[in-house]
């Protein structure tokens, strides 16, 4: 498992201190990279990525995310990941499938 505190900067905000949606799944798709390299696995590629938002991300507190390998199926990483607020209350959530490159893929 791999935790962080993202913080939002100018540009990932909307107007009113809110999380922008859009930049969770950037966010998410980086974490998940994390999280594969962190376990020593092999260099991957995003097959899949799915985010769930449940609550509105506040930009003028911490956020807690964790991302973890849930399983492994030969090539395929399927990951999942959850960010939280100061509270433990989940605002989103996500899965992915992270395939393993060949040798002869960049």
């Amino acid at each position: 498992m791999a935790a962080g505190r993202p913080k939002s900067r100018h540009g990932v905000t909307y107007g009113n201190g809110a999380v922008h949606g859009g930049g969770l799944p950037l966010f998410y798709d980086w974490h998940f990279g994390m999280v594969v390299s962190a376990a020593g696995q092999p260099d991957s590629r995003t097959a899949y990525l799915h985010v769930d938002y449940r609550k509105v991300g506040p930009t003028d507190e911490p956020l807690v995310a964790r991302a973890w390998i849930d399983s492994v199926d030969g090539r395929k990483l399927f990951v999942r990941a959850t960010m939280t607020d100061s509270d433990g209350n989940v605002l989103s959530e996500a899965s992915g499938l992270m395939i393993k490159l060949l040798p002869h893929q960049p």
